[in-house]
């Protein structure tokens, strides 16, 4: 029996246990099926954006309810009922920008392995919906530098940056309902190809060392979560279905099967506001259909590479990561490139906030019953500091909170915040990740 000496990928192991078999299909009876979610289920969106910010441009000066968003935070405006600004908060960690990486949805410092927190509300709160978690990007993953979410401690979670794969992945070629019928036939299919996967994943496991076998593990408890999904499916709701159209506008672009030029089309600069509009369509649909309550979205990476100079962007000529680099002066020509191309971030984050709001959820608003999280990696794009750094809440997450205000937090940790969430999620938890950095809820953050 051949040896296997090199370490196991997501490809090689998809070669060697069929799981492409298993991922097509199942994925596409799943999205069909549709979960029907009862009215008050809490969503959890964690909503990245690189290379830091320019603290006085993004924190309103101001705390409660009065207060005015600066330069960097100004689009939000639209939406500054719907908002939570956070001022204060602390990463405690270190590193630069790949330890703001590691730490900011884990709460473990650098070098510290753990799970990031929307894998774990998919363990928690994601049984209820066809998929546990959602993830996606815009170009997440070219010249990949750092990485935030992480499905396994120590393993980066695997971001979803294509439209035509995340599109079939979600939603498979068909638009219509499956009869139940043959819904149940397909089923009985999946199940076999899911028995036949885990059989060869198990006899793949007596050629692997230590390493490979706990990434093996990984992947056979996602088999087995994928399993749990098919013996618990729901017929369809035609009055949940109402909200979802399972359609996402392509905008006119045709994706190549095979790509021979560098960069792929996904990630060629010049489509970079094209493809994010379409992805966060994808991402409206994901929440509106019930494919999954918690969503994780990111916008390209750390030390980010992608040229603010694509249509409908600021127009200018260099590196995100560069342009952060404002040097210190907020009153810069270089501040004001930053602030621009943070301020298209927003413009961005504020669409998504409306169209939720938008959204009917229940008795409420889809955003109502949502927490959404934005976040960045480190706080002072210039410094590479790690205080008072730029996080921003939107939704009530079902009445957990109240919008419409700022709040002062200095001398808080983050780890309180990931905490705040768990626990607006309904779970009891007291800590997250390193529990030495912080402990509880953050103070006058909750409805009381």
């Amino acid at each position: 029996m051949r040896s296997w000496t090199r370490s196991l990928d997501r490809r090689r192991l998809l070669q060697k246990s069929s799981l492409a078999l298993v991922a097509w299909p199942l994925m596409k009876v799943l999205s069909e099926e549709r979960a029907l979610a009862a009215p008050m289920q809490k969503r959890a969106i964690f909503w990245y954006f690189p290379d830091g910010i320019i603290k006085p441009l993004f924190h309103p000066q101001e705390t409660g309810s009065q207060f005015t968003l600066p330069a960097m935070t100004q689009a939000l405006e639209r939406v500054k009922s719907d908002i939570i600004m956070l001022k204060g908060i602390d990463y405690k960690t270190e590193g630069s920008h790949e330890g703001g990486a590691a730490y900011c949805l884990t709460g473990m410092p650098q070098n510290k392995p753990g799970l990031s927190l929307d894998t774990v509300l998919g363990q928690r709160i994601g049984t209820g919906s066809p998929l546990p978690v959602v993830r996606l990007g815009v170009g997440s993953n070219f010249q990949r530098n750092g990485s935030v979410s992480f499905y396994a401690p120590g393993i980066p979670s695997v971001i979803e940056d294509h439209p035509a794969q995340a599109f079939y992945g979600l939603f498979g070629k068909s638009q219509a309902p499956v009869d139940p019928d043959t819904q149940a036939k397909i089923m009985r299919g999946e199940k076999s190809l899911l028995d036949l996967a885990k059989s060869q994943l198990q006899s793949l496991s007596l050629d692997l060392n230590a390493t490979e076998k706990q990434k093996l593990n990984v992947h056979l408890e996602a088999l087995r979560e994928l399993e749990r999904r098919v013996q618990a499916s729901v017929p369809i709701d035609s009055e949940r279905l109402s909200t979802c159209t399972n359609q996402v506008d392509m905008r006119g672009l045709s994706f190549p099967e095979q790509e021979t030029n560098y960069p792929p089309m996904v990630h060629r600069n010049e489509l970079y506001a094209t493809i994010g509009d379409i992805m966060m369509d994808m991402a409206y649909q994901v929440l509106a259909c019930g494919i999954s309550h918690v969503l994780y979205f990111q916008w390209s990476h750390p030390v980010s590479p992608t040229q603010f100079d694509f249509p409908g962007s600021p127009g200018i000529h260099r590196g995100h990561h560069d342009i952060s680099h404002y040097g210190g002066d907020i009153k810069s020509s270089y501040a004001a490139e930053f602030v621009a191309c943070q301020s298209w971030y927003m413009e961005r984050l504020a669409r998504f906030i409306e169209r939720l709001g938008a959204t009917q959820d229940g008795s409420r608003s889809l955003l109502a019953n949502t927490s959404l999280l934005a976040l960045t990696e480190i706080a002072d794009a210039n410094l590479h500091d790690f205080t008072n750094a730029g996080l921003i809440l939107a939704g009530q997450a079902g009445g957990a909170w109240k919008t419409g205000r700022s709040l002062e937090l200095s001398g808080t940790s983050h780890n309180q915040l990931l905490v705040s969430i768990l626990q607006a999620m309904g779970q009891s938890d007291e800590t997250f990740g390193d529990p030495r950095l912080g402990r509880g809820a953050l103070p006058g953050l909750f409805t009381t």
